[in-house]
């Protein structure tokens, strides 16, 4: 059973040749694609998984319930993409996509409660380790299937099994903070860690994507401070107050972008991702409150238009708060930003207890798709798969809270005993 887990995580989660017609199917994105006849409508695998997953559900966890509802901020969120499917220019697609993140979101929670064990760190492992070496298998075997362009003529850059060199960056920068937090808690085999530390080192080269590299050293340097100075802080709000001056740091990095790429010899517009807003904010003012429906970029009279003014086939805003208000409208921005407000204060908690090996991972994982929600639509499109990899570290963060929770109860139903005895019968002295 944990090798077929494997083996899902590694192809559909992970993005490799899942749903084949994003992959295969001709597109201004890929050099020399693969043309293959693929029916568009995929209820058939998502129920197949769905089945899947609910039976792991029905196996493995003997309280399926508990992991459920303490996840329950995700499921509002993805229940309103559902139902922005009304009004979506073909409901019928735009429910596909949101049937995809939810199952993401279930198998995550999942797999997250198992992440504190070595189970569940060996499959994620594996899976991780597994997807890296697929893409760089295609990219050597077949070069032409594993190249990328995005239409613009910028070449020279690789996808290798994911649909886009960003998503492939985005895999691979996971795989090295993975690798680096596995070393830490010597939990796998060190000839394991460095294989699946070097092979994303080089995918993350090839993938040459200058937003994912600064986001691993960002990442790599928050690592740093969680082996090397929280252990040496005693008082836990010097060790938090440290972590927000670290954050603040981080947040200017993010903010300077523009000018750091233009350092790196890149469009300080960040490759044309301010074009694409300024156009988002033109079509927001036209449905402002409702928006577009889950999906709206992929719709075709919706991606014609956008190809018209932007003269390129923009897959979505390239920013997760944009393409909230544009997609899911007000309700669905509200939404998500009390779904990231209860991940930051559950990430807080959890770093409160500083329980390391269970807290590193999900945290990081939580900075990596804050950092990614910039300038790229995470969460949203499930062809980036980041709803699995923020589910992830939402349910483990969640459950630590919740584990810590349950610890703390007995000492203050003790203490509340003793005192209620103390005021009922006086001293015994």
């Amino acid at each position: 059973m944990d090798w077929l887990m494997v083996v899902v995580l590694a192809s559909p989660v992970f993005g490799t040749f899942f749903p084949l017609m994003t992959y295969l199917a001709g597109s201004t994105n890929n050099i020399g694609a693969v043309q293959i006849t693929v029916s568009r409508d995929t209820t058939v695998i998502l129920a197949l998984i769905l089945v899947l997953i609910l039976g792991l559900f029905a196996r493995g966890l003997p309280h399926s319930l508990a992991p459920l509802l303490r996840n329950w901020p995700i499921f509002l969120f993805i229940g309103w993409c559902m139902v922005t499917s009304r009004w979506a220019e073909i409901p019928s697609l735009s429910f596909n996509r949101s049937g995809r993140l939810l199952i993401f979101a279930l198998y995550a929670i999942f797999l997250a409660e198992m992440l504190q064990d070595r189970r569940g760190m060996k499959i994620l492992f594996y899976a991780l380790l597994f997807s890296l070496m697929g893409s760089l298998l295609i990219i050597v075997g077949y070069p032409p299937l594993g190249a990328s362009s995005d239409g613009r003529g910028l070449f020279g850059t690789w996808r290798g099994g994911m649909g886009h060199k960003n998503s492939l960056g985005g895999v691979a920068c996971l795989g090295l903070i993975y690798g680096i937090c596995m070393w830490w808690m010597k939990a796998m085999p060190r000839h394991l860690v460095l294989a699946i530390c070097g092979l994303a080192t080089i995918l993350l080269v090839l993938a040459n994507s200058v937003t994912t590299m600064i986001a691993s050293l960002l990442i790599v340097g928050i690592l740093f401070y969680c082996v090397n100075i929280i252990p040496m802080v005693r008082d836990r709000l010097m060790a938090v107050l440290l972590g927000i001056i670290f954050g603040i740091a981080g947040y200017f990095v993010i903010n300077s972008l523009g000018s750091i790429l233009a350092v790196f010899g890149r469009d300080s517009t960040l490759t044309g991702r301010s074009d694409v807003w300024r156009l988002a904010f033109m079509l927001i003012d036209q449905k402002p409150f409702f928006g577009y429906g889950h999906g709206a970029w992929g719709m075709p009279v919706f991606a014609k238009q956008v190809q018209l003014i932007l003269l390129w086939p923009c897959p979505h805003a390239h920013n997760f708060w944009i393409d909230l208000r544009l997609q899911l409208g007000v309700p669905g921005l509200c939404l998500g930003i009390f779904m990231w407000g209860v991940a930051g204060l559950n990430a807080i908690r959890a770093f409160l207890t500083r329980n390391l090996q269970a807290m590193m991972f999900p945290l990081v994982t939580l900075v990596f798709e804050g950092i990614r929600s910039y300038s790229e639509t995470v969460i949203l499109d499930p062809a980036l798969n980041d709803m699995f990899w923020f589910t992830l570290a939402y349910a483990s963060l969640a459950k630590i809270v919740a584990e810590r929770r349950v610890h703390s109860a007995p000492s203050l139903m003790s203490t509340f005993s003793r005192a209620s005895h103390r005021g009922r019968f006086g001293s015994t002295s």
